[in-house]
């Protein structure tokens, strides 16, 4: 490691770090807010603007957590065990989701700051956390084979593109190193993008004159006790995940009062 946790790295060192969890980043918010403005949105106007806001916040998050919470060279991101309580609770509506959200991260905030997150933490093994990990994956698997097969139409093409890719993807991040390594996900959603598009057409997106009504009000609460323990126990999977990031970063890079590094993140 060329920086310890505190130094300060010059222009083009701070610019390169950047640009590298700026391209990090990226990937884990287009490809979860894409499933959950299609959840949400049929215009497509719309979804992008679920998307300009989803960026907006994750953006402001990532301060937050770097000037006042765990302040360790972590990147953050949606979380995709969060998205498995949306495809479980979809219908019930949006008001309902946002609500049980509300809920789960209040519940957080209060375990954070009680100090009964380390009693929570030695709960799980890692027998229990891989298979949290399991259930994530077979719980997203119909959601990334209706993206894959979406139109019901060249089923053929899109499975052997999809395989493609994600063959390529891998090939790449066995060989590449430095940033390159770090930009191998990115690279695939634009070149694939690219290449898909090319092939089968771009999408028209519409006008741009469709209305963005009620989004920076409130929404209408709607308690549903399902919904809420659906929620609750993916936020015990969001916990142990977040906690172990920062536990490992932590410990790899030798951070000072740690303790109160995990209740802040």
């Amino acid at each position: 490691m060329k920086f310890n946790l505190n130094d300060r790295p010059g222009f083009f060192p701070m610019l390169m770090y950047g640009l590298q969890w700026w391209i990090v980043s990226i990937p884990c918010v287009v490809i979860i807010g894409i499933i959950v403005a299609r959840l949400h949105y049929t215009d497509q106007v719309e979804q992008i603007f679920y998307m300009q806001k989803l960026f907006g916040i994750m953006g402001l998050a990532m301060i937050v957590q770097m000037l006042w919470g765990h302040r360790l060279p972590l990147v953050i991101g949606p979380a995709s065990v969060l998205l498995i309580g949306i495809l479980s609770t979809v219908s019930i509506g949006v008001e309902g989701i946002y609500t049980s959200l509300m809920i789960g991260g209040g519940i957080l905030t209060l375990l954070a700051f009680s100090g009964l997150l380390s009693r929570l933490q030695a709960v799980f093994t890692p027998r229990i956390i891989v298979v949290i990990l399991c259930l994530i994956a077979f719980t997203l698997s119909p959601v990334i084979l209706r993206l894959i097969f979406a139109g019901n139409s060249f089923v053929l093409f899109h499975l052997f593109f999809a395989l493609l890719l994600a063959l390529a993807m891998i090939l790449a991040n066995k060989l590449l190193k430095g940033i390159w390594k770090s930009i191998v996900v990115l690279g695939g959603i634009l070149v694939g993008s690219m290449v898909y598009y090319s092939v089968m057409g771009f999408p028209e997106t519409g006008g741009i004159q469709a209305g963005h009504e009620g989004y920076f009000g409130l929404w209408p609460w709607k308690f549903d006790l399902g919904a809420v323990l659906s929620f609750f126990f993916c936020f015990i999977a969001l916990i142990v995940n977040e906690l172990g990031s920062i536990q490992a970063v932590g410990r790899m890079i030798g951070a000072d009062h740690m303790e109160r590094r995990t209740t802040r993140g």
